[in-house]
């Protein structure tokens, strides 16, 4: 199995690239749609990075493919321009899992 990054963001690109990690200059949102699509249709990837603002563009498809596939596994990663959501870690939790938490629990 293979990683993909999808972003927008050379610099970050650059950063996964010395990881180990393949990714895609996404410069619109419709490369954007196009690069995950394609992703999607490759069996051998399974896990695809995306940036925070890339998550926003793409975000009702994100989730149906976390509620109804096993492959491939798409992450959300923060941009560098600092943008994250508030309490986005639990919300990842929620999203990868599917298990809700009261907002009681933030505290």
């Amino acid at each position: 199995m293979r990683s993909l990054a999808l972003t927008g963001d050379r610099d970050i690109l650059t950063g996964l690239r010395l990881a180990g990690i393949v990714g895609t200059y996404c410069p619109d949102e419709k490369a954007l749609e196009d690069a995950f699509h394609k992703a999607l249709e490759d069996p051998e990837i399974g896990l695809i990075l995306l940036t925070t603002s890339g998550f926003q563009t793409l975000k009702e498809e994100v989730i149906e493919i976390k509620r109804f596939r096993k492959s491939p596994l798409v992450v959300t990663i923060p941009d560098f321009n600092g943008e994250v959501e508030e309490n986005f870690i639990l919300k990842y939790i929620q999203e990868s899992i599917g298990v809700g938490m009261g907002d009681d629990s933030l505290q």
